[in-house]
């Protein structure tokens, strides 16, 4: 099909620029947009109808675009009674010495003769194909290769469309109705994944194409690769769960003085934030082994625990985050699902003491798509965050168990201020301001601990007149102020 009329039924606007900002050439998509033929090719009818507050931006593109490279630009254009937003991208051809410009979204570039359309379709920035009647691709442009692959066993030319991995079956339904009835179609998503592994994500347009002569030939497809923006979106969303789940753990660390409640807690909000179907925490025990000691969600019956040889799982001591699924040919990784009863599971290390590895097991009922780098590293920051108060809760449970061994009574304090003791505007002696009691001193003084940490200034103990003998009130003075001197 020449390349003239294939870009002539392209379904968006195409436009061509001389150096001096003259339209030498509009399709029809940018004549129905403008309103006109001679409106199309009227460089004032595109720039007056371009917001104010973006002219200043596609100026910039043009001049970089005379340079001889691609630029674009956003921009609100008010044609046809609305204003829509567009992205024009501006590709110069050096061969001819015109800018060629493809308005996404409501615009896209143009040529005259059939050397400008084949280098239009295979220098334009958006993936173009070509559909022969029966569906088989005739042409594909150099971008859609790039979002492909361009390998030969990737490479989609002579295939026919409806046998190509990655078509989903609304996208069967869609090309079939533009092929048999002329009926054409805009942004259907679709996850597109290259035999390297990589995944993108395209928005992919379709437009029958109509000869003058033989009537409904084929089609035009076009695809729009937006990973990137959905990636960006992905970012936010995964970004939003693990911004909930930090306080949430900060807070079970304090209101959980047991270390089997923040362990149990703590699965909980890990198996939130990552959408897992279930989550538990494993602490070594003797002989390089790890059990569970936590298990989300809880279960009425005590579950078996899951045992992990830690040389089975190697990489786990170098800090790495391990993906199972049930197709991996391990023994161990097909123990570790079927114990968990899960068809995917994430184990993510953190240190536990010193030299000892806990792991973090998250668990899936069915397979999901592997995590991008956001997720990744969120977690990863998660557990960070949830080794270092698993360390402060281990550290405060050894101190605790010191303490409740011991027979004396322990305090600490500060000095806090007095304010107009007097009444005459001049601050008075600081005094103590009790902060951590240990319940020994009930025992010792016969006063409940509450009542031993209420500042004075609210009705609390005065401890130098309710506790210390009058005879030894002096020295205990005496050794209050050296105090408050820090000496």
């Amino acid at each position: 099909m020449p390349c003239a009329a294939f870009a002539e039924q392209l379904p968006v606007p195409l436009l061509r620029f001389a150096l001096d900002g003259s339209v030498s050439h509009a399709n029809a998509e940018a004549v129905a947009l403008a309103g006109g033929p001679a409106r199309a090719l009227a460089p004032d009818v595109w720039h007056g109808a371009m917001h104010p507050d973006d002219r200043v931006g596609f100026e910039q593109a043009w001049t970089t675009a005379t340079t001889g490279q691609t630029a674009r630009a956003f921009v609100r254009l008010a044609l046809g009674g609305s204003e829509r937003p567009v992205e024009v991208r501006f590709v110069p051809d050096g061969d001819t010495g015109f800018i060629d410009a493809v308005l996404v979204s409501a615009a896209a570039p143009l040529w005259t003769g059939e050397a400008f359309h084949q280098t239009f379709l295979e220098q334009s920035p958006i993936g173009v194909l070509h559909l022969d009647a029966a569906g088989v691709v005739t042409f594909a442009n150099h971008h859609f290769l790039q979002m492909t692959g361009e390998a030969e066993d990737e490479v989609w030319l002579g295939l026919n469309v409806f046998d190509v991995d990655g078509v989903d079956a609304q996208l069967i339904d869609l090309l079939t109705a533009m092929l048999e009835e002329a009926v054409g179609f805009e942004e259907h998503e679709i996850v597109l994944r290259r035999h390297d592994g990589e995944r993108r994500t395209l928005f992919v347009y379709g437009s029958p194409v109509h000869h003058p002569d033989e009537g409904l030939v084929g089609g035009v497809v076009m695809a729009l690769d937006v990973t990137e923006q959905r990636e960006r979106e992905e970012t936010l969303r995964v970004r939003a769960r693990y911004d909930q789940a930090e306080p949430a753990l900060r807070q079970a660390a304090l209101s959980s003085p047991e270390q089997a409640d923040f362990l149990d807690e703590a699965a909980r909000i890990l198996g939130l934030a990552t959408l897992a179907d279930r989550a538990q925490v494993l602490l070594p025990v003797e002989a390089g082994e790890l059990v569970t000691s936590a298990d989300w969600p809880a279960q009425a019956s005590k579950p078996r625990p899951i045992r992990l040889a830690a040389v089975d799982w190697p990489l786990l001591t170098e800090g790495a985050l391990l993906r199972v699924t049930r197709d991996q040919d391990s023994e161990a990784a097909q123990a570790l699902l079927t114990g968990l009863d899960a068809e995917q599971a994430i184990l993510v290390p953190f240190l536990d003491d010193e030299d000892r590895i806990g792991v973090v097991l998250l668990g899936w009922d069915a397979l999901v798509p592997p995590w991008q780098r956001a997720e990744r590293l969120a977690l990863s920051q998660l557990t960070g965050l949830f080794e270092t108060l698993w360390a402060w809760s281990r550290a405060e449970t050894r101190f605790r168990q010191t303490v409740d061994g011991l027979d004396d009574g322990l305090f600490s304090f500060t000095y806090a201020p007095v304010l107009d003791a007097g009444g005459d505007g001049q601050p008075g002696a600081p005094i103590r301001r009790y902060e951590f009691v240990t319940h020994q001193m009930e025992a010792l003084v016969g006063l409940a601990v509450e009542q031993l940490t209420i500042p004075l200034g609210d009705g609390g103990v005065n401890w130098t007149h309710a506790l210390v003998h009058a005879d030894d009130r002096a020295v205990f003075s005496a050794h209050e102020a050296q105090l408050r001197v820090g000496r």
